[in-house]
């Protein structure tokens, strides 16, 4: 694995996926009631597209965390490689996983 990456990532503001899903979805309600195109109430633009992928990446971690029994948070990953790296500790070992 690249070191340069391994440093630049374990930097990263990683989320508890369980609590980014309970706040999105609170803003998706009020969305979906809205008058707004479909395309946009359903996350389907291209200006929406990082906020789909951050969606994305949460309800895969929370996948992972709830298939493992234990968090599994995420960041949106700064290399054109992956679209987030997912991360978890075990012990006082920090786990990293670029996910494309």
């Amino acid at each position: 694995m690249d070191r340069t990456w391994l440093r630049a990532d374990k930097k990263l503001e990683f989320q508890n996926p369980a609590s980014f899903l309970v706040r999105i979805r609170e803003v998706e309600s009020e969305v979906a009631r809205s008058a707004a195109p479909y395309k946009l109430r359903s996350l389907r633009t291209n200006v929406l597209k990082e906020p789909r992928e951050l969606r994305q990446a949460a309800l895969s971690c929370h996948g992972m965390s709830q298939r493992i029994g234990q968090t599994v948070f995420f960041a949106r990953g700064e290399s054109q490689d992956s679209d987030f790296v997912a991360s978890w500790v075990v012990g006082q070992e920090q786990h990293l996983a670029p996910v494309s």
